[in-house]
This record gives C-alpha cells, structure tokens and sequence, in this order.
C-alpha cells in the first residue's frame, strides 16, 4: 500500500544536512559504519536486560496471513474511496492496519488457548520491557541516524540511474482536509495508535509464524523487510535497521509491548525532530 508519509503534515520525511552533497554521504556512511561496530554491544545490552530467547510456537498458518492481507486491501480501498487527499490515505493506512490486527485477535482466539500470550500481550515485567526499549534504541541510534543522512542521496543516484523521480518527492504534499484536527489526533496516532497496530499485526501476528517456516534469523529477517516495504523507498534502509531492531526486542522478551514501547520512543524522536526544525539527518517516521 502507498499512501503519504505522516510528515507530509510536518515537513519531507530526511532531510540534508546543510553540507556537500558528497560529504553527506561519507559522512553517513562513516557513521553508520561505527552504528554496525556497535551491534554486537547492541545485542549484549539486549542479552543483557533478557536474557534467553522466548518463542511462542502458534498454530495459526498463511492461509490467515491472507485473509489479513485481503481484509487489508478491502479497508484500504474502501476508506480511500470514502475520503481524499492526505487524510484519506493515513486513514486508509490506520483502516489497513486495524482490518489485520482484527483478523490476528480472531485467529488467536481461535486456534490458541493463551490467545494474548500467543500474540506477545500479556504483560510481564514493565520495567524490564521499557530497559530493553530504551538500550536497543539508544545503542542503534548511531547506525539509523547514519542510514538517514547518506541514504537520500544514494537513492537520488539510484533514481536517476532508473529515470525515477528524487527520493522523498512523494512526502511533500500539503495537509489537505485535516484542518485544525491535524495537529491533535494526527500525532497521537503517528506516536501511539500506529506503532501499537504495526506492532501487533507484524511483531505479534506475524513474526512467530515466519520464525517457525524460516528459521529465527530468516524470520527476523523477513518481518523486518516487509515492515520496511510497507512505508516506501525513502527511508527503506533506515526502517530495515528499525525493524531488526523491533524484531529483536520481541524476540528477547517475548512481548508486543517492549517492541512497541520501541517504536514509540523512535517516533518520538521523529517528531521532536520535525518540530525543532532541527537540520539533518531526520529520521523517517514509520506513520504511512
């Protein structure tokens, strides 16, 4: 699904920093290079606050994973029939979202019998939840700023190499009908609604059953390419690195709610950035 980013109310979703355009990019690259040098740490810090590795085998199959995709698609369609402009295409993003995380709570009940369990939603410890949050963001920080100040050009090479239009043109429309209801329910649902229904549908749906059919690794993997490929090509490698990130957060401890707790502190970020009007990197936000 292509909709507009939720920066399209606030500004372009990366931005350059004032700097030449070949030094942006080395210097980027440079930084993401020293955000891979801090992987392993990353991962011992995760060890670290959970220890072990928690999975949950589910009975649920890809025969549900398509209902969710084709209930998706109904939503979409239809909400994006019903509203235009900016605003039709984040609630169609949101109707998307909600239509597969129904589909997930009625597959759990159905063929588990510790349905929150199976989803990752029953709460265990918060206080060691909000820890991993916080080191798995704080240690990746260096590797996803790095991924936003040098990616934007690379791609702008790559576009033209394939005579396509520049990286982040899509995220410049106006705000369209949203009016004065933007700035209130429109950062709510950027900060908490979008990561909770992202979260569930791919970290609480569909993680587990691509770890059981791919292997851990493979299912990381692949959760965090589809999370990445559902917001677009302008921010892919930074969303790539975030949903390892998530992926492994749920992996660890077993819960929606640290991964979403996560997501929220990026977007966050995301959204402090955009209202400082701080120059790059900015970091793409995941709403769209």
């Amino acid at each position: 699904m292509s909709v507009p980013c939720f920066t399209a109310l606030l500004g372009p979703c990366v931005v350059h920093a004032d700097a030449a355009p070949g030094e942006t990019l080395w210097s980027g690259l440079l930084l993401a290079a020293l955000g891979l040098s801090l992987w392993p740490l990353w991962r011992r810090a995760l060890l670290w606050a959970a220890p072990g590795r928690n999975v949950y085998f589910v009975s649920w199959g890809f025969s549900q994973v398509l209902i969710a995709i084709l209930a998706a698609a109904l939503a979409n369609f239809a909400v994006g029939a019903l509203i235009e402009g900016a605003a039709g295409a984040m609630g169609a993003f949101l109707a998307s979202l909600v239509a597969v995380a129904l589909v997930a709570a009625w597959t759990a009940r159905k063929t588990q019998r510790e349905p929150l369990r199976s989803l990752g939603l029953l709460v265990g410890r918060p206080d060691r939840e909000l820890l991993c949050a916080v080191l798995a963001l704080v240690v990746a920080l260096p590797l996803l700023f790095g991924l936003a100040w040098a990616w934007p050009e690379l791609y702008s090479q790559l576009a033209g190499l394939l005579s396509a239009g520049p990286a982040g043109a899509a995220a410049t429309q106006s705000s369209g009908s949203l009016g004065a209801l933007g700035p209130v329910w429109l950062w709510g649902a950027a900060l908490l609604v979008s990561p909770a229904l992202q979260e569930l549908c791919l970290r609480g749906f569909l993680q587990p059953l691509l770890i059981q059919n791919f292997s851990e690794r493979g299912g990381l993997l692949l959760s965090a390419l589809i999370f990445a490929a559902m917001h677009g090509p302008s921010g892919f490698p930074v969303l790539l690195a975030l949903g390892l990130v998530l992926a492994e957060v749920k992996l660890r401890t077993h819960s929606t709610w640290a991964a979403w707790l996560t997501h929220v502190l990026y977007m966050a970020l995301c959204i402090a950035q955009q209202l400082a009007g701080a120059p790059g990197p900015h970091l793409p936000t995941t709403f769209g």
